[in-house]
């Protein structure tokens, strides 16, 4: 066949030719398109490592021991503490909440915590149905209560602790609490290492030092009593009983811990007297003031100052009222006469304050001195008595005012006349 032949597309040779011609220009470009392309890798930096804070979730924190009392305390019924709670002493007193002290006048008790777990340790205090909750270990094996104060004009509650107790060993921790408005009370504590360390100050070139006797008289002007004691050739030696009043400054952090003046203990003696046909002995302790008297008075009684002046105070125990003296100096002797103290007392009537005034006659009462002289008168109203003395020297004189409820009349006036009785003037060139 010609190429004339093959290119005459009227022949059927044509058609032939070129459906192959086709055909192998179709399966040459499929071939080369099902060609694998080669490829050239291309460098992927690796992915950053992405670190993924799981947030744990924290661990409660492991309660203490003081946590887990005060939480119990705090969670109990208040009603059935107050119907359930027994005396400190009483059968059964460390199976559970136990009454440690009580002011029921001024409506306030101490409670302390006991359970099968715990004991001694954990107090509540309750003022007029307010509770307040603090870590204190509450009591010493010899089981000495504590004692409470309450100092109303301060909004200012006292108590002592007695952390142990041995033979002529002892330590007490001062707790004094501050009122607020909202009825909460803030703690402040001063323990005996505060007490000692301040006294060893004063008494440092003395040669002595301090023993553990430490005891603390709550009032108004607080009394700590305590047992210094003297190396002599290798030998110790405890002195005297040793006494220093106790200041506490109010400031913005609370109370500032004072010392007053420090004396030697003064002379005890034992006293007799007779109330209601009953025999009673008790310890007098003899007070020597600047103002050139002394006088002895029962030792339940406390040395404070009133106004500037001297005062012996008696805060009361449980339900058992209290008393208080105030003994003020007077040099001029012309008008101390029956006349005074009647115009004294009659001012209780006068005022129309009271429902009931009932004024004693003067009375003049035996003095241990044969150089003094002393006339007494007696008001009771309402509720309660007060008693005004003259006491009068050769040059001077004393003004006394005693103050109690009308119902210690029989127990603390006797023992109040006796006290009275007992004063003397010092003699000076």
């Amino acid at each position: 066949m010609t190429a004339k032949d093959f290119l005459n597309f009227k022949k059927p040779h044509f058609w032939t030719a070129l459906v192959i011609i086709l055909v192998l220009i179709f399966a040459v470009v499929v071939s080369v398109l099902d060609k694998e392309e080669e490829i050239t890798p291309v460098d992927v930096p690796p992915a950053a490592e992405v670190e993924v804070e799981v947030e744990e979730v924290p661990e409660e924190p492991e309660k203490s021991d003081w946590d887990i009392i005060i939480e119990r305390f705090s969670h109990m019924d208040w009603s059935e503490v107050e119907e359930n709670a027994k005396v400190l002493g009483e059968e059964g007193w460390e199976d559970g909440i136990v009454i440690l002290a009580e002011l029921p006048e001024e409506d306030i008790t101490l409670y302390g915590y006991n359970d099968e777990e715990y004991k001694y340790m954990g107090v509540a205090i309750d003022h007029q149905d307010n509770v307040n909750f603090f870590e204190w270990t509450y009591i010493s094996e010899e089981q000495i209560a504590p004692e409470m104060y309450w100092n109303a004009d301060a909004g200012q509650l006292q108590v002592t602790l007695n952390l142990y107790d041995g033979s002529g060993v002892n330590a007490e921790e001062l707790h004094v609490l501050q009122e607020y408005e909202t009825m909460t009370l803030e703690d402040f504590i001063y323990r005996s290492s505060d007490y000692l360390a301040e006294i060893e100050e004063q008494l440092a070139g003395t040669g002595m030092s301090i023993g553990t006797y430490v005891d603390i008289k709550l009032g108004e002007t607080m009394m700590l009593q305590f047992k210094p004691v003297k190396t002599v050739d290798g030998v110790e030696e405890i002195q005297k009983m040793h006494q220093a009043v106790i200041y506490l400054n109010p400031s913005k952090d609370g109370f500032e811990f004072e010392l007053g003046n420090i004396g030697v203990e003064p002379e005890k003696r034992t006293a007799t007297i007779t109330i209601e046909g009953i025999e009673e002995e008790y310890t007098e302790i003899q007070y020597q003031s600047e103002d050139e008297y002394t006088i002895w008075y029962p030792e339940t009684l406390t040395p404070t100052t009133v106004a500037g002046h001297t005062g012996f105070l008696y805060a009361g125990e449980g339900e058992e009222p209290g008393v208080q003296v105030l003994i003020v100096p007077e040099y001029e002797l012309e008008h101390l006469n029956e006349s005074y103290l009647k115009e004294a007392a009659g001012n209780f009537k006068s005022s129309g304050e009271y429902k009931k005034v009932t004024v004693s006659k003067v009375k003049t009462l035996k003095s241990e001195s044969k150089n003094v002289t002393i006339k007494m008168i007696e008001v009771v109203h309402d509720d309660t008595a007060d008693r005004f003395y003259i006491v009068q020297g050769k040059k001077e004189a004393l003004l006394i005012t005693v103050s109690m409820s009308a119902e210690s009349l029989e127990g603390w006036g006797e023992r109040i006349n006796v006290m009275i009785q007992t004063i003397t003037f010092i003699e000076t060139e």
